[in-house]
């Protein structure tokens, strides 16, 4: 089959093309160094996906159509080769962290330090580093096993600009917003008080002989160090983990916001998290089953909206890290912030149905606002 491709212009690591088709009854669409044959539509101004998703078929004729565009001239793989290396990197990253779990269990049982204990803290840090960097860990095996160029994989993923700079600062701005949705929310059901949060750190500051007035003056510190800690330390950690799931897996999706590809990544996000909560009571000490298996998939599903955009946005993981760091700087406010018993707190607030209605209602705003742009770029 031959044809001419013409490059119409760009939007993130999407370029929009043009393709002159030539054979009878089909076309092909370049993608990095091999072409990509697309199926199953008709028509034209149709859009070619990737080969996890499918494609189009198209009669002899001048098409426009949206292929991605890979700088790193990578040859897209099969669609049986893209399920292989999505399950390769499952499977690993799954096996990963149930061993780094399973090895901090035996740790802190055979310890026996309690959780004031400055021995289980550093078990904590090296356990949360470890798990989160196993991600990144399966995700360059994987490739290895595709035959990808690691090299390649971590510029295509890390690729810094001004925009990805900009969205990487910008970004746990959303928190703070997510945050007052929360509240709003939350408030008058009485799953949300701010003055409950300044009282346990009242009572930790007497714990420590400092002056328990301080309190309100700490607590609001603390949340303006979250950003700090977000786009830092925070963040170093959890892009162990975006280099997995917003690196390796959202470019086997395409890298393009889909509802198929937010559950995806959401849901094996997520549950990739339930071994930690079963054997440590990671996030869910008091609803180890239901908070692993449902409800904090839920909670990552929603969050991948977001995380998503921010990749797609400035083709770079960088800016979902810093966002990510925002999360576990900012978010645990909603599950101390109020007066109700841990099992209820776990079932009902940040982590449960207000978080989810807060970041449902932020999620439908931030796509609103994206497909109102995108009527805008269309009649320009």
């Amino acid at each position: 089959m031959n044809g001419w491709l013409l490059e119409l212009g760009s939007r993130g690591p999407w370029k929009q093309l043009k393709l002159v088709a030539i054979a009878n009854g089909g076309c092909e669409a370049a993608c990095g160094a091999r072409p990509l044959k697309v199926r199953n539509h008709t028509g034209v101004n149709g859009r070619c996906v990737s080969p996890l998703v499918g494609g189009a078929w198209f009669s002899d004729a001048t098409i426009s159509f949206s292929v991605p565009y890979l700088k790193s001239k990578r040859e897209c793989p099969s669609v049986s080769e893209a399920r292989r290396r999505l399950f390769a990197f499952l499977v690993l990253a799954y096996l990963f962290a149930l061993t780094i779990d399973l090895a901090a269990f035996v740790t802190l049982e055979r310890g026996g330090a309690g959780s004031s204990d400055p021995r289980t803290a550093l078990v904590t840090m090296v356990w949360g580093f470890a798990r989160m960097w196993s991600v990144t860990a399966a995700a360059l095996l994987s490739a290895v096993i595709g035959r990808e160029s690691l090299l390649g994989c971590l510029k295509r993923w890390l690729r810094v600009s001004k925009r990805s700079l900009l969205c990487y600062l910008s970004a746990p701005l959303l928190i703070y917003l997510a945050l007052g949705v929360y509240a709003l929310i939350a408030a008058p059901f009485g799953l949300f008080d701010f003055d409950a949060y300044v009282e346990l750190i009242a009572s930790q500051l007497r714990a420590a002989g400092l002056a328990e007035e301080l309190a309100p003056l700490v607590a609001f510190q603390q949340l303006l160090l979250g950003y700090f800690a977000a786009i830092s330390v925070n963040a170093a950690f959890a892009l162990g983990e975006e280099l997995g799931w917003r690196g390796f897996m959202f470019d086997l999706l395409e890298r393009r916001l889909t509802a198929r590809g937010v559950v995806a990544i959401g849901v094996a996000w997520g549950l990739w998290h339930a071994s930690a909560t079963m054997l440590l009571g990671h996030n869910y000490g008091s609803n180890r089953l239901l908070g692993g298996f449902i409800l904090f998939p839920v909670f990552t599903t929603l969050l991948s909206i977001p995380h998503m955009l921010l990749v797609e946005a400035a083709d770079s993981v960088l800016p979902a890290a810093s966002l990510h760091g925002a999360v576990n700087a900012l978010w645990g406010l909603t599950v101390v912030a109020t007066g109700l018993p841990l099992e209820a707190r776990e079932l009902y607030t940040g982590l449960g149905l207000a978080g989810f209605a807060a970041w449902a209602i932020l999620d439908a705003l931030i796509i609103r606002l994206r497909l109102k742009r995108a009527r805008g770029d269309g009649r320009a």
